[in-house]
């Protein structure tokens, strides 16, 4: 059983599974896979998130404006670990191997719901869930 802890969640949140060989878009436009339109600043195509074959994930600033921040340091192109956090103009995503933690409120096109979380257990500072 994979248990994951995820520090000051939200439990309004939703997780998706990442498929390899495959470049999910992040932006305010409708065509993105994951649309952030929190904020004007947020760029129409603003990052892209690449899994190549071997499940290895890298996140690109393709904005080259607002930037693209993980784990409070602004990135241009980084390697994700588990529990990075990405943050795009107020929104924070959180990565863990093939999973990626997105705030309900965001809408998701092409990535699809991780199915099989048998427990989630929200503490006080924590979400643990188990699979």
């Amino acid at each position: 059983m994979l248990v994951l802890e995820y520090d000051k969640c939200s439990l309004n949140s939703k997780i998706y599974e990442l498929e390899n060989n495959s470049t999910y878009f992040i932006g305010r436009s409708a065509e993105m896979n994951i649309i952030i339109n929190t904020s004007a600043s947020v760029s129409r195509k603003h990052a892209s998130m690449r899994i190549d074959s071997t499940g290895n994930a890298f996140v690109d600033d393709i904005s080259g404006k607002a930037g693209v921040y993980i784990n409070g340091k602004r990135e241009t192109n980084y390697q994700l670990t588990n529990g990075d956090h990405i943050f795009i103009m107020g929104t924070s995503l959180v990565y863990y191997t093939s999973m990626l933690l997105i705030p309900s409120n965001i809408t998701v096109n092409g990535i699809g719901l991780k199915e099989h979380i048998a427990t989630v257990i929200p503490n006080k500072e924590k979400l643990i869930l188990c699979m």
